[in-house]
């Protein structure tokens, strides 16, 4: 084992940081170039062990090389040594201290996040737990389409790097397959009668960091009522966040339900269920209809409420979506109204080059970081990185027409804040699902993680009852209202073209007030 002040190919160990089942992880200091990082060493004295990570290393790298996601710790460097294998990690954010140089510091996890707010007067809100968690759930969903399982999901194993999560520990990661090996830390790891009935072992790990985060509790405590609170109590929760408390319980034991055909079919559907609808809002949390998209879709009737009933018939939500829950992530949209102008007198492709920003004050309940990151998990394309304005464009692959969808997010160069974003699409019947799927997401990249739920319902009621007018008949339907300081627009052009067919022009505008 390595002792501090060695040098291992050029990076300088300063302190070990933390232990795993395989290794040791070191603070460790470039000699080149003097910035901190992060190196696992696997001691050589157990080969079998170090033959492991080794393969799981090399599967990860081939893997993570190519997604380029955010909440996937990069590799940056790996070799042997006759003491062992090493790798280098990025440093994460650290707590406790403000450099690495101090003797305090310590990396930044969501279990340190968790220990730290235990004996505080205070715990974490739902919308910051569903902002930790949603991306965790991304990247899983990212390494299950390229059969991988993680196989050790757990708040220690979720680093924050640049205020963002990320999944740590690659250690027990390999190959999905019918036979999958229990491994893991108990109570995270799957238990045999959930695995071989088919479920996803990470799926399991998710759902009881999720619990973790919303009861500071083992995974032990799940289900037991006198657990299922922040450790600061029920009664230090607003009515609306005990309502949210509640359905999140029941996102949980979805995702763990021992029975096969009631669980999520993979870490997308879990991500889309943890965002409030107007039904999981209004409804009673213990029977929110927590239902996948595709099951939804498939229904003719469902159960009516308040907020259901503002929105549109189901026959035509489902003509856009797989499933109306994709529909109501729909908020808080952007576009310039030079765009919208433009669009009503003739739909065009979308073009590369953005409004000209113009401060007008700043959104200070958007994060820019989040903004961008989601985005790049979504597989949009960055078409500019300016200090004004971010641009991002997706479209249908292979499709023939140059339409799709672009977000711009307007910055002011000085504070490095937002001032107003832009999302917009421009659809055909053969682009439509795609196009409203990726407009979707960029609704969410744009402000999805920052509003509490009846923030939410009461953008969802607004922007839904827009969408309601929008018909054949109807063909243009507009609004706008205030919200935080920021001026909220909406509007919904169907526009007929000589050939018969239809282009639907969605824009929504978010602009800081003063």
């Amino acid at each position: 084992m390595p002792t501090p002040g060695t040098s291992i190919d050029g990076y300088r160990l300063i302190r070990l940081i933390g232990r795993g089942g395989f290794g040791a992880v070191w603070l460790c200091r470039s000699e080149a170039v003097g910035d901190f990082r992060a190196l696992k060493f696997i001691p050589a004295n157990d080969a079998d062990h170090l033959e492991k990570e080794f393969h799981a290393l090399c599967q990860y790298r081939a893997v993570v090389g190519q997604l380029r996601s955010p909440s996937l710790i990069p590799i940056e460097h790996v070799n042997f040594t006759e003491a062992g294998l090493f790798y280098v990690m990025p440093l994460a954010d650290g707590f406790n201290a403000p450099s690495p140089d101090d003797p305090g510091w310590l990396p930044l996890t969501l279990a340190a996040l968790i220990e730290g707010y235990r004996g505080t007067s205070d715990w974490f809100s739902s919308a910051q737990i569903r902002s930790w968690i949603t991306p965790i759930l991304q990247a899983l969903q990212l390494l299950s389409e390229a059969s991988l399982v993680h196989r050790d999901v757990k708040p220690d194993n979720i680093l924050f790097l640049n205020g963002i999560p990320c999944l740590a520990d690659i250690g027990l990661l390999g190959a999905d397959s019918f036979a999958i090996t229990r491994r893991g830390t108990p109570g995270y790891s799957a238990p045999s009668w959930f695995t071989e009935a088919g479920g996803h072992p990470d799926m399991y790990g998710a759902a009881t960091t999720l619990y973790s985060l919303l009861t500071g509790n083992p995974p032990d405590k799940i289900g037991r009522a006198a657990f299922r609170w922040p450790p600061q109590g029920e009664a230090s929760l607003t009515t609306d966040e005990r309502t949210e408390w509640l359905r999140l319980h029941c996102v949980i034991r979805r995702a763990i339900d021992d029975r096969p055909a009631e669980r999520f079919i993979d870490f997308t559907t879990f991500a889309r269920l943890l965002i409030p609808t107007p039904d999981t809002i209004d409804s009673s949390p213990e029977a929110s209809p927590l239902i996948e998209p595709e099951t939804h879709a498939s229904s003719s009737t469902s159960d009516s409420t308040s907020g259901a009933s503002q929105a549109p018939s189901p026959n035509k939500i489902h003509s856009y979506l797989p499933g109306i829950l994709l529909v109501v992530l729909l908020i808080k949209f952007a576009v310039s109204n030079e765009f919208q102008s433009r669009a009503k007198q003739q739909p065009t492709p979308l073009q590369p080059t953005p409004l000209q920003p113009k401060n007008q004050g700043n959104i200070a309940w958007i994060s820019l970081p989040h903004s961008v990151q989601h985005l790049r998990i979504e597989n949009f394309k960055q078409t500019a990185d300016l200090p004004e304005y971010k641009s991002f464009e997706k479209h249908k692959p292979g499709s023939q027409e140059p339409f799709g969808t672009r977000v711009t997010l307007c910055i002011d160069p000085v504070t490095g804040a937002v001032w107003s974003c832009v999302a917009a699409r421009i659809s055909t019947a053969e682009t439509e699902d795609f196009d409203l799927y990726s407009f979707t997401h960029a609704s969410v990249a744009i402000c999805g993680l920052f509003v509490t739920p009846p923030q939410w319902k009461e953008i969802l009621d607004f922007l839904i009852g827009i969408m309601k007018q929008t018909t054949p008949e109807h063909p243009s339907s507009s609004g706008e209202m205030v919200f935080q300081g920021s001026l909220l627009k909406t509007e919904c052009i169907a526009v007929r073209k000589p050939d018969g067919n239809t282009q639907m022009i969605h824009t929504f505008e978010v602009l800081a007030i003063e």
